[in-house]
């Protein structure tokens, strides 16, 4: 047996040559805090995303940070076809941007509130039918929010990533 970092590497090797394959034009990262005040463009780890859905057929997938929802329609751009009726997409964040972006994505469950909110907790379990392929985290980016967030949904959630 390979040792597991091997095979993670092959993991996200294929991951990323799939990725790069998917047409994510609409998936935009929109507003930062950086220097340029709205990217118009994928960043690159959404076409890695796109391809680890895609590549490992990930179905019922859990994004905490949404921002403007780049990050989750990538990961909907890389499921497969037939598995898009019954995903099970969802994706929180304490405001809701890019209204019109989202139209395009109705299979999209988006939650509105803070991710360690007890009643947003709630809304985001039942939101699943059963335990979940990945929990992506890009929210706040601080050691006990990050900390915290994994700390209750690995627990309600089991996610396989």
């Amino acid at each position: 047996m390979k040792p597991y970092s091997q095979h993670m590497n092959e993991i996200c090797e294929q991951a990323m040559k799939a990725g790069i394959e998917i047409d994510l034009s609409d998936c935009l990262y929109g507003e930062t805090t950086g220097s340029c005040s709205f990217i118009s463009r994928p960043t690159s780890y959404y076409f890695f995303l796109s391809g680890f859905v895609m590549t490992q057929r990930l179905t019922r997938i859990l994004e905490i940070g949404t921002n403007y929802g780049g990050s989750i329609m990538s990961i909907s751009k890389g499921l497969h076809e037939d598995d898009i009726a019954c995903s099970q997409l969802v994706t929180v964040d304490i405001v809701r941007k890019n209204e019109a972006g989202f139209k395009k994505y109705p299979h999209i469950n988006r939650i509105q509130g803070d991710s360690l909110d007890e009643e947003v907790v709630k809304k985001v379990v039942a939101s699943f039918d059963r335990v979940i392929d990945l929990l992506y985290i890009d929210s706040l980016h601080e050691y006990e929010h990050t900390k915290e967030n994994i700390n209750i949904y690995t627990d309600k959630l089991n996610p396989g990533y």
